[in-house]
């Protein structure tokens, strides 16, 4: 049985069973505790090692020289804007305000306070000068102590370029430990993700239990907000790339690239589809080879259009469900980390989900609402997959065209 059939037979165990004995079901939220722990334990190392990693991939300084910083600006943009239509969505569409007054007032009153005091903490309208300063670490092991993640992903960025200007066998050593690093945290991820069925028992028996039915209601909204931000995505802006950029017919370009789509549909794995991918790339949009070779392996690990849509929506509408107000700041802060934690993200099932969890946690916003979203993730795992490889290849296209420009 698949693990997502797992979580899903999760979701409804947890429903029926907090539906039925009520508040008494609070008995198992130690549970869900537990697993969202686990989840929390694996996030810094992960980050760090996963961004050192993918940056390190690029071989060589000379390497981030013309077509690197071409990809990553093209890479960079595509995902802001991404994340720009998902917030857009989420906050004009409200998918989290469908609870009643009674069951808003009992989350909020239950976890809004705990929320707040981790928001309070953050500057309320603080400078551009003091967000740009606040992303440097003073104390690397001290912000990784404190699960500062604005901070561990600056300094895990500037490591990874310092790694590529050293040579040596030092240089390679620390390449693989930290690629044994991530394999392990990899590792770590999927064992945690074994136990999410139980997790997600716990959390929603326990939910459910103490608030009733109603709040999942709003899970139909939610679906239909992220569907709708990530059909923008490819409806929107894509075509402008496909058409303006690269001078090529839209049906003939999603014709030839539809293996890659309905691959990364099945596996919702980025990784498992980058053969056919450079398949689709080199044979059928006859993309340079030197381009086809650098960007998608590169697109792969860093570019996520559809993981940064399901982010930003997944986020605000998790705060609407507890009551949380988002400020302006704190909207733009939840973007900038979508876009940074979408670049690490791991090219396998589940990967986006790991990093919702880096937001939610870097924002204040509680991690029980993940149980909300893990339950119906399995559809939007694989839509937004074939998003994250069709933005991919879609990236590939215009850098050819810049290129040969």
């Amino acid at each position: 049985m698949q693990l997502h059939t797992k979580i899903g037979l999760g979701l409804l165990a947890g429903t029926l069973t907090g539906a039925a004995i009520g508040p008494r079901a609070i008995i198992l939220e130690p549970v869900g505790t537990a697993f969202l722990r686990l989840i929390s334990m694996v996030i810094i190392p992960l980050v760090f090692s996963s961004l050192v990693v993918a940056i390190a991939g690029l071989g060589g300084v000379a390497k981030l020289g013309r077509l690197g910083l071409k990809s990553i600006s093209y890479f960079t943009l595509a995902m802001t804007i991404a994340v720009g239509l998902g917030l857009a969505l989420a906050t004009f569409l409200r998918p989290g305000h469908r609870l009643n007054r009674t069951t808003q007032a009992l989350i909020v009153k239950n976890y809004g306070g705990q929320a707040g005091e981790r928001l309070k903490s953050q500057p309320a309208r603080p400078s551009l000068t003091t967000m740009l300063l606040d992303l440097i670490p003073t104390n690397p092991l001290k912000a990784a102590a404190e699960g500062n993640l604005l901070q561990v992903i600056f300094f895990a960025m500037v490591f990874g370029v310092a790694l590529l200007m050293i040579h040596g066998a030092h240089r390679q050593w620390l390449i693989d430990g930290l690629t044994a690093i991530y394999e392990v945290m990899i590792k770590l991820v999927m064992m945690t993700m074994g136990l999410a069925p139980f997790g997600v028992f716990a959390i929603m028996a326990s939910t459910v239990g103490r608030y009733g039915l109603q709040i999942l209601a709003t899970l139909f909204q939610y679906i239909a907000v992220v569907m709708a931000g990530l059909l923008a995505q490819a409806l929107l802006f894509y075509p402008v790339i496909v058409i303006g950029y690269g001078r090529r017919n839209l049906w003939d370009f999603f014709r030839a690239i539809s293996s890659a789509q309905l691959l990364a549909f099945s596996t919702t794995s980025s990784a498992a589809t980058l053969p056919v991918s450079i398949q689709c790339s080199e044979e059928r949009l006859k993309i340079a080879p030197e381009v086809t070779n650098f960007v998608l392996p590169l697109g792969a690990s860093l570019s996520r259009d559809g993981t940064a849509v399901y982010q930003a929506i997944s986020a605000v509408f998790i705060a609407q469900v507890y009551g949380i107000n988002l400020s302006l700041y704190q909207i733009g802060l939840i973007g900038l980390i979508a876009v940074l934690a979408s670049m690490g993200t791991a090219a396998v099932p589940a990967g986006g989900f790991i990093n919702l969890a880096i937001i939610l946690s870097a924002t204040g916003i509680p991690l029980e609402g993940l149980a909300l979203v893990l339950g119906v993730d399995r559809i939007l795992d694989m839509s937004r997959t074939m998003i994250n490889v069709t933005g991919q290849l879609v990236g590939a296209v215009f850098i050819n065209a810049r290129s040969d420009g």
